[in-house]
């Protein structure tokens, strides 16, 4: 499996890469699954304004469990590129009505979109939906004290949807995951 590594330190501390050399921060980039490089429509500058939920691009310092939860993760049949991202501290004040939020699901890829929906249970437990800006697809998640469980699928150009997975590995991270949705079985 041919992998995408920007995040350098965790793709070598797990092996989910081969290393161009003994520094563990130079690697040679890989090509990225096809299913996860689908051109995206540009982000309006109004949404780029907008906060961002995760954090990207620098790898987190993560414990054993963090990295044992990681290495699950890529063994998943379905896993095609798994990135790790900070949840912002103040996430719950940005799961608000018709407020726009920055997906960025990779070092080179991004998502506006504003919710439309959304279900405050306690101030760390609300559920939120919307659509992405510009193109077909939305973002449906679930914020608690874990951190935030959802998904992210775009439809661009019809075919099969670019789905990306949210899931926390614990410590405020997020384990943000593009879906081989061509490795999941027929239907019968």
């Amino acid at each position: 499996m041919r992998i995408s590594c920007s995040l350098v330190f965790l793709a070598c501390a797990l092996g989910a890469v081969a290393c161009g050399s003994d520094d563990p921060t130079v690697l040679e980039p890989l090509e990225t699954p096809a299913v996860c490089r689908n051109a995206s429509v540009p982000v309006s500058s109004a949404i780029l304004s907008a906060d961002t939920l995760f954090a990207i691009g620098i790898a987190p310092a993560m414990s054993t469990e963090q990295q044992g939860r990681v290495t699950a993760i890529w063994a998943r049949e379905t896993t095609a590129e798994v990135y790790v991202g900070r949840l912002i501290e103040n996430a719950s004040s940005l799961l608000e009505l018709d407020r726009a939020i920055v997906f960025t699901v990779s070092p080179t890829r991004s998502f506006g979109v504003r919710g439309v929906r959304t279900q405050v249970r306690a101030p760390n437990d609300i559920s939120w939906s919307g659509p992405i800006s510009g193109e077909y697809g939305s973002v449906q998640l679930v914020l608690t004290e874990k951190g935030v469980t959802g998904t992210l699928q775009s439809f661009p150009g019809g075919g099969l949807p670019t789905t990306y997975q949210f899931e926390s590995i614990g410590g405020g991270l997020q384990a943000i995951i593009c879906v081989d949705e061509q490795k999941f079985p027929p239907d019968d």
